[in-house]
């Protein structure tokens, strides 16, 4: 995946409403969107790989490297794992 089509799934995310995986998934927030796309934006123009996007449907956003999980919450939160 590329960042240009990371931030074309991101903007697609932002289309999603409530209930978005036929059950009760949340709608994503402007404070997820923003921080995700931020991190993107960070992380390309350090050099980065481009990650995956998982939208989730507590409303977060993982957004996956090798070995590396950055989950962004409703609030716009960072949670950062290593595998």
């Amino acid at each position: 995946m590329t960042y240009e089509e990371c931030r074309a799934e991101l903007l697609d995310y932002g289309k999603f409403e409530r209930g978005w995986d036929g059950y009760r998934a949340e709608k994503f927030t402007q404070a997820t969107l923003k921080k995700t796309e931020d991190i993107l934006r960070s992380c390309e123009n350090s050099g980065f790989p481009a990650p995956e996007l998982c939208p989730c449907p507590d409303g977060s956003i993982d957004i996956e490297w090798d070995g590396v999980l950055a989950s962004v919450d409703e609030f716009g939160n960072v949670v950062t794992q290593y595998q």
